[in-house]
């Protein structure tokens, strides 16, 4: 698994949080090897467990010009090359203060993102009310369709109002 991470607050001082551009690193863990047993609980602490690593001095050794494609990686990742892997990306809108646009014309009703062209990639975005969240999800067609219809996911979400 592959995490942006947002650089802004990690720097000293933070940069403010409305600075816009890429200020991001990745946080990257390698494919998970282990039994069927607690699978999402396992992933996700190795994968705070990497972001942590991207801390103030990380962001310090990057401003000072360490080395652009340096990652913090865990002991999984090495047995990246050893497996054939399906790739999942994920991304993040939320806290963006999408919906205090203002170009002339009011707020906007409705902010989504724009077709998804990757495949195997999730974008996640606050509702307009900030209750919620929206996830637009691009999958190939036949992945789509198995997705769309899975009980066990259906059970977790409502369906668009769009």
């Amino acid at each position: 698994m592959i995490h942006a991470v947002n650089l802004r607050p990690r720097f000293v001082p933070p940069l403010p949080q409305n600075s816009f551009g890429n200020i991001y690193r990745f946080a990257m863990t390698g494919p998970l090897l282990r039994d069927a047993c607690n699978t999402y609980g396992r992933a996700m602490e190795e994968v705070r467990a990497e972001i942590k690593k991207i801390d103030d001095e990380c962001v310090k050794g990057l401003q000072q010009g360490a080395e652009q494609s340096w990652i913090p990686v865990n002991e999984n990742t090495g047995r990246l090359t050893e497996l054939e892997l399906v790739s999942l990306g994920f991304t993040s809108y939320c806290r963006f203060p999408a919906y205090d646009n203002d170009f002339g014309w009011g707020r906007p009703a409705w902010v989504f993102s724009a077709p998804l062209t990757f495949k195997n990639l999730t974008a996640f975005m606050d509702t307009k009310e900030g209750d919620g969240l929206e996830a637009y999800i691009g999958l190939e067609e036949q992945l789509m369709a198995e997705f769309e219809t899975d009980a066990e996911f259906l059970a977790y979400v409502s369906p668009s109002a769009r």
